[in-house]
């Protein structure tokens, strides 16, 4: 049973969305800003360990950033996040969520 809760997002980068819009005004393509997803995951060490290597053979990415899935250069990070912290108080509910929650194996 797959119970990592996750938190994603999907749009354009919003750094480069503003500085495009401000640079460029009504020359300004949307379609030529670069689009991210986030996905947040609460996972030990030893499960990102093995969450890396599978989201590098899911998209088919080399070494160089190439993916032969998305047919594109791809871009993919890692930082943690610190539960103690205000603003992440919605993942300390998905964590909270996470470990309250009954264990069927």
């Amino acid at each position: 049973m797959n119970r990592i809760p996750c938190f994603t997002s999907f749009g354009p980068v919003t750094a480069v969305d503003e500085f495009a819009q401000r640079a460029w005004g009504e020359a300004y393509d949307p379609a030529r800003v670069p689009v991210e997803c986030r996905l947040a995951v609460y996972v030990t060490d030893d499960e990102l360990d093995e969450l890396v290597p599978a989201i590098v053979e899911d998209l088919g990415i080399d070494e160089d950033g190439h993916s032969v899935v998305v047919g594109r250069k791809v871009t993919v990070g890692l930082w943690g996040i610190s539960l103690e912290s205000p603003e992440n108080s919605f993942y300390q509910h998905l964590v909270s969520q996470y470990r309250d929650r009954p264990t069927t194996d």
